[in-house]
């Protein structure tokens, strides 16, 4: 039997991971993998040239492969506690507008659903800074469990 695939984006992990506690009620451990997906700005190949220095390339690949250890490094506790519990975890990062690269994920990847913790903008704030769970709302096809966090939330 294979494990159903659960997507978490994770933006600000204070405020994403408070979607946790609420799968957790609902999602049977030995059944499901939660993937914890970031998003990163396109990294730039960086080139660095100081006096008394040899000039140094920072290369994409290098910044990529620094992006995906540094958030496994800061999921550790995260994942470890979930596992402890029996789910499968991994994490992911990808390169790229939010909505976009996880719009593009799940047309590629096998997820069952997507739980996302969401700010509820509206107005101008939203227009500013736009949607990730409404433009995922608007390209899947697969549920998605929206979690809006109140003032009194805590992230595990």
């Amino acid at each position: 039997m294979s494990k159903k695939k659960v997507l978490i984006p994770i933006s600000d992990p204070h405020f994403s991971l408070q979607v946790l506690p609420h799968l957790q009620n609902f999602l049977n451990p030995k059944e499901s993998e939660l993937v914890l997906l970031h998003v990163e700005k396109e990294p730039q190949t960086i080139h660095i040239d100081r006096p008394l220095m040899d000039p140094v390339d920072i290369f994409r690949d290098e910044a990529e492969y620094a992006f995906r250890v540094n958030f496994a490094d800061e999921m550790k506790p995260v994942a470890d506690q979930l596992q402890s519990q029996g789910f499968d975890v991994t994490t992911d990062v990808l390169f790229g507008k939010p909505a976009h690269a996880i719009e593009e994920h799940l047309e590629n990847a096998p997820v069952d659903m997507v739980a996302i913790a969401t700010h509820g903008r509206t107005g101008f704030d939203k227009l500013m800074s736009g949607s990730v769970t409404e433009h995922i709302l608007h390209h899947t096809h697969i549920p998605v469990l929206i979690f809006h966090p109140s003032p009194d939330d805590k992230a595990t």
